[in-house]
């Protein structure tokens, strides 16, 4: 929650106070309005772990229903949309880069439980009153390591805490 000096912006002398709560729970466990009144709901990295209507549905239930001006950020929310580029192929027992990520994504669904469709959660906000504001795909773009050859393959295992020749 937040009280502040009226006015907004960042006048100097002003003061906004704010209670944040870290919960180290299972959020399906949480018993009703545990959370107070939800005027900001963090979930980096968090909205996809859970089944789209079991997330609204409890957000729901832990605030006795939103304020409308509750905002929901959901940062992060990964759609299984990872891809290497270029894609390294199939060299004999070594599988392909997109074999790579699709067993990862595999797993991140199937063993992890995860859920990698954000149109399901913004249907299930929509169904529940929750209006969007806005939404995107990330504009992230990791670019890859210089050609590849023996001494870049010796520091990414070394970054990666396997020995390499430095480690």
């Amino acid at each position: 929650s937040a009280e502040g000096g009226g006015g907004g912006g960042s006048e100097e002398g002003q003061t906004v106070a704010v209670t944040v709560s870290l919960l180290r729970k299972d959020f399906r466990q949480l018993q009703p309005r545990t959370l107070g009144p939800i005027h900001l709901f963090v979930a980096a990295c968090f909205a996809d772990l859970m089944a789209p209507d079991d997330l609204v549905r409890t957000l729901l239930r832990l605030s006795a229903g939103l304020a409308a001006s509750t905002l929901i950020y959901a940062p992060i929310t990964f759609a299984g949309q990872t891809f290497m580029s270029p894609s390294s192929p199939r060299e004999g027992a070594i599988p392909s880069d997109e074999e790579v990520m699709s067993i990862y994504h595999g797993c991140l669904q199937h063993q992890q439980g995860h859920f990698l469709n954000p149109p399901a959660l913004i249907d299930s906000f929509s169904r529940h009153g929750v209006p969007l504001l806005a939404q995107g795909p990330s504009h992230w773009h990791i670019p890859p390591p210089p050609p590849f050859n023996a001494d870049t393959g010796e520091k990414l295992t070394a970054m990666v805490g396997g020995e390499g020749k430095d480690g």
